[in-house]
């Protein structure tokens, strides 16, 4: 396995949140990947997928300033749900 998803396997007093961790970590890599190796592909996925993907790395400017706050959203009910 690779280190982005490890935090599956340190986490341990919490399956359920663990497991969320784990696939977050690995949704983030394969969009990484993806983005990286076949940038057309984008264009296809939803653009919330992406905004969340890339949010952490990247500015985004413009238009993407909706993206940003669905992002902050996501992120605010994601803390809820743990």
């Amino acid at each position: 396995m690779r280190n982005q998803n490890r935090p599956f396997y340190m986490c341990s007093e919490n399956g359920v949140a663990c497991f969320f961790l784990w696939v977050d970590a690995l949704a983030k890599t394969l969009m990484n990947e993806l983005q990286e190796e076949h940038e057309e592909w984008l264009r296809m996925l939803p653009r919330t997928a992406v905004a969340v993907a890339r949010a952490p790395e990247e500015e985004m400017e413009g238009e993407a300033h909706t993206n940003r706050e669905l992002v902050v959203e996501l992120r605010m009910l994601k803390e809820k749900v743990w």
